[in-house]
């Protein structure tokens, strides 16, 4: 009886000890939590701009890819994961999702060499982004008045730095050698590598455009132009240029003289087909012995 009631004089005593370490614990944890949760924020709103925002808002609609407020709720973590870190294996997987947003963006996101940890740090980001009052928009575009209302002149810089008539100031590779663009101003047929620019500023307006100039979101792009940035100036040239190419109703002149070049090409071939049979009926038939032979024999 004695123990029992001392044990329960020394359980009450240590009672409100006990409490107070679960709360400090408690209270711990929840530092910790926190503070992990505000580096993750941090970590991934820097991975978000430099990564995403030129293809990505948060809150404030559509530019080159879908608009990411409350994507944590509309698709699954597991989901999020797999497609960021590899969108052409989702697709090639046979996913709907993945099918319907190339369907309707008309392009596939390339490939992120991120990290899971790094990913959901992104994803902790715009969770928390999407939760509050601003929008998380893409750089917002500085550029001269005229571009709204491209100038002749602006166009034709514009083409001239497309087709690489004029060099960029920093040396970059002209936008042709990968991309093709439906415009009379363009003399040549562009590359294939990437996709046509025709309608690309009526896709994502002025904003992408400039998005995806200064900031390239893609992995040849950005090594082609890494050491080599578009100067401001340079890049309102363009957006003037593919304004006019979106609204232009021009058949492509470049798909007009590669048809020219091919005509031209097999009009030489007949050229020199027809030079190498007269060459050939010319040739000589006997060696030259057996032509001294035949004059000797028809002396006598």
């Amino acid at each position: 009886m004695r123990g029992s009631l001392h044990q329960q004089v020394v359980c009450a005593k240590a009672g409100p000890h006990r409490h107070l370490w679960i709360g400090g614990a408690f209270l711990l944890l929840l530092a910790v939590y926190l503070v992990n949760m505000k580096q993750a924020y941090a970590d991934g709103k820097a991975l978000f701009e430099q990564r995403c925002a030129q293809c990505h808002t948060i809150g404030g609609g559509k530019l080159v890819g879908p608009d990411l407020k409350d994507i944590g709720t509309q698709r699954k973590a597991d989901w999020l994961l797999q497609f960021i870190q590899s969108p052409q294996r989702v697709i090639q997987s046979g996913d709907p999702t993945a099918k319907t947003l190339v369907a309707q963006y008309g392009m596939v996101m390339p490939d992120q060499a991120l990290s899971s940890a790094e990913i959901h740090g992104i994803l902790t980001y715009i969770s928390q982004a999407s939760r509050g009052a601003n929008t998380v928009s893409a750089p917002p575009v500085v550029v001269p008045a005229a571009v709204a209302q491209p100038s002749p002149a602006q166009v034709i810089a514009g083409a001239r730095l497309f087709t690489g008539q004029t060099r960029f100031t920093h040396g970059g590779a002209a936008c042709i050698s990968c991309h093709d663009v439906n415009n009379s101003a363009v003399g040549i047929a562009g590359g294939k590598l990437a996709v046509g620019l025709t309608g690309v500023y009526a896709t994502i307006g002025a904003d992408g455009i400039k998005a995806m100039v200064t900031t390239p979101p893609f992995a040849p792009m950005a090594m082609a132009y890494e050491g080599h940035p578009v100067t401001d100036a340079e890049t309102a040239q363009l957006i003037a240029f593919l304004q006019a190419a979106s609204l232009s109703k021009a058949a492509q002149a470049g798909t007009r003289i590669s048809s020219d070049m091919l005509v031209a090409g097999g009009v030489g071939m007949l050229v020199i087909l027809a030079a190498m049979n007269l060459i050939w009926i010319r040739r000589k038939k006997f060696s030259t012995k057996h032509l001294i032979y035949a004059r000797q024999i028809k002396t006598h």
